[in-house]
């Protein structure tokens, strides 16, 4: 709706439909050295302005939203994209079977469908981050931009934790 309060005037107009489909570019090979500059297309808005994920400004992502709605199908082309970059891939499948075809995935180095299966992942996706959090803090390495990305997929997280919480 436009609304000009001075002339007490409004209008309303429909916004443009969204696209179906939007298509990614490849990614690269080159892990560690293209990480601060990737940025992932992964929709379009109704004025056809593509929304960017900057993984070296914001590197953690956030997809939610009622069933049906492509969250999904959004996590598919941004795990296509990451594979593309040569990035290690590790995903946690809360349902154990919506990312099933991606266990030989491209750079998929590890595909976890059980709930003990997904809590090693993720216990092990923290150890990683400490130890490298410690590697810089000491002076062991000279900064994060020696590391590989690795992209961690966590999906259905409300899943995971209830069945964590059923079963503790």
């Amino acid at each position: 709706a436009k609304f000009d309060l001075e002339a007490d005037t409004f209008r309303f107009e429909r916004r443009p439909e969204f696209k179906k489909t939007i298509w990614l570019p490849p990614g690269r090979s080159d892990a560690a050295a293209s990480y601060n500059e990737v940025q992932i297309a992964y929709a379009v808005d109704e004025d056809g302005n593509e929304a960017i994920w900057r993984p070296k400004v914001n590197p953690h992502f956030l997809i939610v939203g009622p069933s049906g709605t492509g969250k999904t199908a959004t996590v598919f082309g941004i795990l296509s994209v990451v594979a593309g970059y040569g990035w290690p891939i590790w995903i946690a499948d809360g349902k154990g079977v919506e990312f099933l075809q991606y266990e030989d995935y491209p750079n998929v180095q590890v595909y976890a469908a059980t709930l003990e299966q997904q809590l090693s992942v993720l216990y092990r996706a923290v150890q990683v981050m400490e130890d490298r959090f410690e590697k810089v803090r000491t002076g062991k390495v000279a900064g994060f931009h020696v590391f590989d990305p690795l992209f961690v997929l966590i999906d259905e997280y409300t899943v995971i934790k209830e069945n964590l919480l059923s079963w503790y």
